[in-house]
């Protein structure tokens, strides 16, 4: 409290590190797409993801008490990896292929299975865990049963037991551009939670709230308004244990034909000119008090986030 105005000073947000996953490098491949990031420091060091080849994407980052998984894109036949790391150390403790997986996305613990998406065959896959190896997979849930990319079902999250994930919802034609109809959809209950989005990614719940990056918008919101506007193609999102929230913006596309709305942040693999930045925002809950920090040194995509 400020004694001489009687108000309430702005909490001020802590740094601490983060590790920020970095998608689609293809054209530059390299050894690990994961990166520790120190927010005081702005320092950055890349994690090694055990694999011993170049990778095309670093995507999906979750973690339970012991260990911290990471789904990973090999660049050699794009393959999808899961790496095991030691959650205290870090150090890779099992690398395993998933070969059912097509496009891995996100990755979340949900009660003794690990579950992946498979953006490639709208399939969302549950791996019984022993320790830290993945046992038989079994299909959890598919939108379409399509065998194909036609939903793009992306980021998962466990809210009390259940599972949620998002998707963009169906396109009109070869473009992800064309998808006007997202959603976000409960698994475990088979219930729709919201639906009109425009490419959402990075479910995720903390404080009793549904929270989601509108990416195409470059906003995060929650299931009743929007917290932020941000400027690029919002993707991933995370939660400090002190309620600092983080988010990521990629370089985006403009859209090759002028839209209606003020700002849109095309999908970065769409086409168009170049647009937005790819940076790490640090805010509290309502979206002010912000810190910003710029992430392109390190490469123009992030998908996910994790506060270490």
């Amino acid at each position: 409290m400020d004694e001489r105005s009687g108000r309430r000073r702005p909490r001020e947000l802590a740094h601490p590190e983060l590790l920020l996953s970095f998608a689609n490098v293809a054209s530059h491949p390299r050894p690990s797409c994961l990166l520790r990031v120190n927010i005081a420091t702005q320092h950055g060091e890349w994690i090694d993801v055990g694999l011993g080849e170049l990778l095309a994407s670093g995507v999906g980052i979750c973690a339970d008490d012991r260990y911290l998984y990471h789904v990973l894109v090999a660049n050699s036949d794009f393959s999808t990896y899961v790496s095991v790391l030691d959650r205290q150390s870090l150090q890779v403790v099992n690398v395993q292929r998933l070969p059912e997986i097509d496009d891995g996305h996100s990755v979340v613990r949900l009660e003794d299975e690990l579950i992946v998406v498979s953006s490639g065959t709208d399939q969302i896959f549950a791996y019984p865990l022993d320790g830290f190896e993945l046992g038989p997979s079994r299909i959890l849930w598919s939108p379409t049963d399509s065998g194909r990319d036609t939903h793009h079902v992306n980021s998962l999250t466990n809210v009390d037991g259940e599972l949620i994930c998002s998707a963009f919802g169906p396109k009109e034609n070869d473009s992800w551009a064309s998808a006007e109809s997202g959603y976000v959809y409960n698994v475990t209950t088979g219930q729709l939670v919201l639906d009109g989005l425009r490419q959402p990614h990075s479910v995720t719940w903390h404080g009793e709230e549904l929270f989601f990056c509108n990416s195409r918008e470059g906003t995060v919101n929650t299931r009743e308004a929007v917290v932020a506007y941000l400027y690029g193609y919002s993707r991933g999102l995370s939660f400090g244990p002190d309620g600092v929230m983080y988010v990521g913006t990629s370089v985006s596309r403009r859209p090759v034909q002028a839209a209606d709305d003020a700002v849109v942040f095309l999908n970065p693999g769409d086409t168009g000119d170049l647009h937005g930045q790819c940076a790490v925002i640090q805010m509290n809950e309502m979206g002010t008090n912000r810190l910003e920090m710029a992430m392109a040194p390190f490469g123009n995509e992030i998908y996910d986030i994790f506060v270490l």
